[in-house]
């Protein structure tokens, strides 16, 4: 009895070892099931979860990651504009009537330098701003000057005679003898420069007459004005104006990021002919460059100025760019089907009603009979090819393509390949009588949009970011396994030290004993 008393602190202090021992056991175990449910729980809603984080960080703002490269583009990736013009090679022969035979000659590339000013975030989650483009000539990748000559239809007379044709005996007594004023030194065929033709322009007096619809003052300051580019034609010379946009900034959804609200301030446009099931008037889709982050839909509408309109562009392939896996969009031919063949279109095909595979433009081209097509025609009705000398359309140079990474949303690259088309017909002057009539193609464009090193480096770094999370996950996975496992291994050590301890301990054996003496005397009085 003496040696268990002198035993019993070692003994309290194991038992306290024993009691600490389940404790941490406990912890462990609970700690290491925490971690394998939430690494576990998060690894099966991965994408869900990431999806939502990543939405998140696109939504535009003045503080966004993106918003540097969202305001000033051209800093950050490639943009670049090339003009392929359809040289008239026969002038003379096409006035009497015959087939013209037209020589594409091009590229000619301009550097394309977009900025945002005047940038106001709203409170309905969208933002306003005003872009603005600037143009340098970069004759290091042009096949030729910007001084070279091509010869085409004169598009401003033409265009004028044209509007002529359907007025009454009155109102072309009227005008009659100003238009003749205006081409009395012009024929219907011109020879211009490629910086004419482009962002330069070159003054006619018809140009200048047409702002009267603007206000007479207008018109009076265009004709006195040969600097001012109000009088002059170019097919590029209103790309310099500014223009203002209103668009989401994904604030009220992820799926609403970049998508168009207003241009200059209009949300319904009034050029386009109000038919019943269409809404072309009604300005929508995206700028074409972000689309919705892990984003996998086969479509998409895509706002384009030239046409004043949206188009749909539909997945085509996976394609593999620097290192990184793209979506191709490429523009379908549907958006330019005839009203017959898709009624949603009957709107861009009220005023000529051609075959498929051109689309009018006239409305937001000054009211020229301009019509838009794929380069060289394609796709488009044979009777378009068949009537000009010289389309040979390619798929690999002529397809309108956007590749998006479909994990963050953002355009890798774009080709947006369109061509202007000049719907010709006899005219009662200017030896105009023998013209056939046919769509002239007057040139084809490229909007050339290429990510910068930045841009791939980002990507890249983005892109690891889901492996790299998902290792996280599986750490943090098998991490609360093995804590787990540690904790239970603390509470069977716990249990086989207190079977240890009980029996070491001297107040059980002393009880033990108690009971013993105490049952001995009526073992006793039983015997």
């Amino acid at each position: 009895m003496k040696l268990i008393r002198k035993s019993a602190p070692f003994l309290n202090f194991l038992k306290m070892g024993v009691n600490a021992g389940r404790g941490a056991g406990v912890i462990c175990v609970v700690v290491g099931a925490f971690l394998v449910v939430l690494g576990a729980a998060v690894l099966i809603n991965f994408t869900a979860t990431f999806q939502f984080i990543l939405s998140r960080k696109v939504v535009l703002s003045s503080t966004a990651q993106g918003f540097p490269i969202w305001r000033d583009v051209s800093d950050h990736l490639d943009t670049k504009t090339a003009w392929y013009f359809f040289n008239l090679t026969n002038p003379e022969e096409f006035m009497q009537g015959t087939q013209p035979i037209l020589q594409e000659v091009g590229p000619f590339w301009y550097k394309t330098i977009l900025k945002k000013i005047n940038i106001e975030f709203l409170d309905n989650k969208t933002v306003t701003f005003e872009e603005h483009r600037e143009f340098e000539f970069d004759a290091e990748n042009s096949v030729l000057p910007n001084t070279t000559r091509i010869t085409m239809i004169n598009v401003p007379v033409m265009s004028a005679l044209q509007r002529l044709k359907p007025l009454g005996y009155f109102a072309r007594l009227a005008v009659d003898p100003v238009i003749k004023a205006a081409i009395a030194d012009q024929q219907l065929t011109a020879n211009y420069s490629v910086a004419e033709l482009t962002y330069d322009g070159v003054y006619n007096n018809l140009v200048a007459l047409s702002k009267i619809k603007e206000g007479f003052l207008e018109a009076i300051f265009a004709l006195n004005s040969k600097d001012n580019k109000k009088g002059k034609f170019g097919f590029g010379v209103d790309k310099h104006d500014p223009t203002t946009f209103n668009m989401f900034t994904g604030g009220t959804g992820v799926m609403d990021l970049n998508r168009i609200y207003s241009i200059n301030h209009k949300h319904v446009l009034s050029m386009w002919p109000n038919i019943e099931n269409t809404t072309c008037n009604i300005v929508d889709g995206t700028f074409g460059y972000l689309r919705p982050p892990m984003n996998e839909s086969n479509e998409q509408k895509v706002y384009i100025p030239d046409m004043c309109r949206p188009v749909t562009i539909r997945y085509e392939k996976d394609v593999n760019t620097n290192g990184i896996r793209l979506r191709r969009f490429i523009l379908g031919k549907e958006n330019f089907y005839n009203r017959e063949a898709e009624p949603a279109n009957a709107c861009y095909d009220e005023i000529y009603r051609e075959p498929s595979g051109v689309a009018e433009a006239g409305p937001c081209k000054q009211g020229a009979p301009i019509l838009l097509s794929m380069p060289h025609f394609m796709h488009a009705d044979p009777s378009f090819s068949e009537k000009v000398i010289g389309m040979n359309a390619d798929p690999e140079r002529h397809t309108f393509i956007m590749d998006h990474e479909p994990m963050t949303g953002m355009t890798v690259t774009v080709r947006g390949r369109l061509q202007a088309n000049f719907r010709v017909t006899q005219l009662d002057c200017l030896d105009g009588e023998k013209l056939p009539e046919l769509l002239m193609p007057l040139f084809w464009q490229e909007l050339y949009v290429e990510a910068g090193p930045g841009i791939v480096a980002f990507l890249h770094k983005v892109l690891s970011y889901p492996g790299l999370a998902k290792i996280a996950l599986i750490i943090v996975l098998l991490l609360g396994i093995i804590i787990s496992i540690i904790g239970a291994g603390f509470l069977m050590n716990h249990s086989r030290r207190t079977r240890q301890t009980e029996q070491l301990n001297p107040t059980k054996y002393h009880k033990m004993a108690t009971q013993e003496a105490t049952r001995k005397p009526e073992l006793d009085q039983l015997v």
